[in-house]
């Protein structure tokens, strides 16, 4: 099947900066207090500074919305500068951040430094989603192995599916790191060639995804914050469950890809 197929939105955010163009569907995203850009994993990608309450945003449309469809994949790739939670992608109201109905869906990272357990890294970053009223079905440990005042954090791959039917869940991570945080030590690391795939069922998520009117963001998680500070590249929505080898296409052994694949 073509990586094509089902695609309702893809930004390749290669703008430097003002409106992103959606490269499928025409959900182009307007720029809030003046989104940058940098080095991207495919030429260039958004940067997010938090500081001055940059995102980007479009209204409510079906292709966005992930809480009335079957199946689901969102595929993007994440440079992050900054430490504690931040909403990365997001559609939600205003009223609030947490898991209620004000969420449909939010994708989040948590960042914790110094963590004594990851001895080759600085910092401890947890990705997860926030799903409707409920908790995340999923999430995962990446450390960044350069010291974040060096400016030199890595980009990373996520991708995220959902079968609203069955309630099996995967993501995907790349490059990985995992460790046995609780112990204290102990862990590994793949070369980065693959991602590392993570599966799951959760039948209560088939009851908690609700089609919503709410906004799509990218850097917010609503118009008052919180703010995300790094930079997102390459972001896909699909509505269908991509297959294990679409997401390694996606990612392309690290090196990325980009629209029309």
């Amino acid at each position: 099947m073509s990586l094509l197929t089902d695609l309702k939105a893809y930004w390749n955010l290669e703008e430097v900066s003002g409106v992103r163009v959606d490269e499928v569907s025409g959900h182009s995203l307007a720029d809030n207090n003046t989104v940058t850009y940098g080095n991207g994993k495919q030429g260039r990608a958004a940067s997010f500074s938090a500081v001055t309450s940059e995102f980007l945003k479009v209204n409510d449309h079906a292709d966005l919305s992930l809480g009335g469809v079957n199946a689901w994949t969102v595929a993007f790739w994440a440079k992050s500068g900054d430490t504690g939670y931040t909403p990365l992608i997001s559609k939600r109201s205003d009223a609030g951040v947490g898991h209620s109905s004000d969420n449909e869906y939010t994708f989040v990272q948590y960042v914790k430094s110094g963590n004594p357990a990851i001895t080759s890294a600085t910092y401890e970053i947890s990705y997860s989603i926030h799903w409707g009223q409920m908790g995340g079905p999923s999430s995962g440990y990446i450390p960044w192995y350069v010291n974040c005042d060096s400016g030199g954090q890595q980009w990373n791959f996520l991708c995220f599916s959902l079968n609203q039917t069955t309630g099996d869940w995967r993501w995907a991570i790349g490059p990985w790191f995992e460790c046995n945080i609780m112990s204290g030590g102990g862990g590994e690391y793949a070369d980065g060639s693959v991602p590392r795939f993570h599966y799951g069922n959760n039948p209560s998520i088939t009851t908690n995804g609700t089609d919503t009117s709410h906004p799509f963001r990218l850097g917010a998680g609503n118009d008052s914050g919180p703010f995300y500070e790094g930079m997102l590249d390459e972001v896909g929505i699909w509505h269908r469950y991509l297959s294990d080898g679409e997401v390694k296409s996606l990612y392309n052994g690290g090196a990325g890809t980009t629209y029309p694949f």
